[in-house]
């Protein structure tokens, strides 16, 4: 539990920074960026974890496949959804809504 607490919150945090602060006039990129070094610290970090949980290297070795497949997909799915799909049109509609009924 302990080891995706950590994965998972410096994962989003790595994500929403680049997505936020890199290329400003065109934030896919810098939601790409984010991914990419999010699944890095998803493998890097699980595979860590498993090696410190289970005190065996081989056995983290085997389920890295696995790992690398969850980063994959999870990043493929969320970018599809978010600039695919206009789930970023959708938020960004809601939040400015929200803004100007608090104005």
């Amino acid at each position: 539990m302990f080891v995706s607490l950590v994965v998972h919150g410096l994962q989003a945090f790595v994500i929403s920074w680049c997505a936020h602060n890199l290329f400003k006039n065109k934030p896919f990129y810098g939601a790409l960026v984010g991914v990419i070094l999010g699944c890095i610290i998803l493998v890097g970090g699980y595979t860590l974890g498993k090696i410190y949980v289970y005190s065996n290297f081989e056995t983290a070795m085997l389920k890295m496949p696995y790992e690398i497949a969850q980063g994959v997909l999870g990043a493929s799915c969320g970018l599809l959804l978010t600039y695919g799909m206009g789930l970023r049109k959708i938020f960004m509609h809601m939040a400015s809504r929200s803004h100007a009924s608090r104005i």
